[in-house]
């Protein structure tokens, strides 16, 4: 099934590697704290157009930090689009497959790499990429990590929630960020990774068949290894995590009483049968997204389709912070899974 508007802006992909993690102050002591201060200079530098300076600050610590070859690459490929430097910026990429590093399915999507489409080499680029991509894709398979509750009671058999993560996350970078206070005490949480391939170290859900599969797979097999109360299942996600969750929901994956969802984009195939179908069971949900989010408007048709339907739903939307987690996250999942209880 098509996976409407999954693409990224290319403002967001452009962050996605400059801005992929909260600066740290100060010195750090470990490599990847090294590569904070240096990519906040970077950063620096970038956002005042000074991009030959940046270009220099990246070759010169190019060979610095042997686990972000891909953003260094990526970096200096942007930088040189700034500069007209075209061969350059392929050159890079050309390294970074070089030495084993290849490229995420959503960097080289908008407009701004339409110079580089124009260049020798670039291509061979994206044709390298893609092959990279697909065989990562035969070696994957998918990943659950489950966290029992706090203070968990033997003989006693607590609700479940499935997490399912954003595209182009895996379920450490998710997991932190993902979770709440009635989660912790409440639930047996199921962090469950996708197997489909979007970069070097993350993953996404745009599949149907496949999520379906595997999402229903992990279901049956903590199931059976843990004490889970099937009466009681929510499914929630961030981004591609939101619309494996409705895909999850609305056919019939596993047998869910509600969803939490953050800024999702929205499945094309769910319909009015599907909604009215899961309001018959008494499914609720919840819709958090914010307003500088380019699906809002998916969004609040979908809104619509359920209030049309009679569904019972809320719609949350929080302000300035684009296609991102809120700092209140937590205490909305805890609303949002109170919201799902009171039916």
């Amino acid at each position: 099934m098509k996976y409407r508007n999954w693409r990224l802006s290319i403002n967001l992909v452009v962050l996605v590697f400059l801005l992929a993690y909260p600066c740290h102050a100060g010195r750090g002591e470990t490599e990847e704290e090294e590569y904070q201060d240096f990519r906040a200079a970077l950063i620096e530098l970038y956002n005042a157009g000074k991009y030959e300076e940046a270009a220099g600050l990246i070759e010169k610590n190019y060979d610095r930090f042997p686990g972000k070859v891909t953003n260094m690459s990526f970096n200096m490929a942007l930088v040189c689009k700034h500069l007209e430097d075209y061969e350059r910026g392929v050159g890079y990429l050309r390294r970074a497959h070089e030495k084993g590093h290849w490229f995420s399915i959503y960097a080289f999507e908008g407009d701004f790499w339409a110079p580089y489409r124009e260049v020798d080499g670039f291509a061979e680029v994206l044709a390298r990429n893609l092959e990279m991509k697909e065989a990562a894709q035969k070696m994957a398979k998918p990943e659950l990590e489950v966290v029992l509750p706090i203070n968990h009671e033997g003989g006693k058999r607590y609700p479940l929630f499935i997490a399912l993560h954003g595209g182009g996350e895996n379920i450490e970078n998710f997991k932190p960020r993902w979770t709440s206070e009635t989660m912790e005490e409440e639930f047996i949480v199921a962090y469950v990774q996708s197997s489909q391939v979007s970069s070097m170290d993350g993953f996404t859900w745009q599949n149907q068949d496949m999520t379906k599969q595997e999402v229903r797979e992990a279901f049956e097999r903590i199931c059976n290894e843990y004490p889970v109360n099937e009466d009681e299942v929510i499914v929630g996600g961030f981004s591609s995590g939101g619309y494996a969750s409705l895909v999850v929901t609305f056919f019939d994956v596993v047998p869910v009483t509600g969803f939490v969802i953050l800024c999702p984009p929205m499945p094309e195939n769910i319909t009015e049968k599907e909604v009215l179908e899961a309001k018959a069971k008494g499914i609720r949900g919840t819709i958090i997204t914010t307003d500088l989010d380019n699906r809002v408007p998916d969004q609040r048709r979908m809104a619509d389709l359920f209030r049309k339907t009679g569904l019972q739903y809320q719609f949350i939307l929080t302000p300035n912070i684009g296609h991102w987690y809120p700092d209140d996250l937590p205490e909305m999942i805890d609303r949002a899974i109170a919201h799902i209880r009171s039916g």
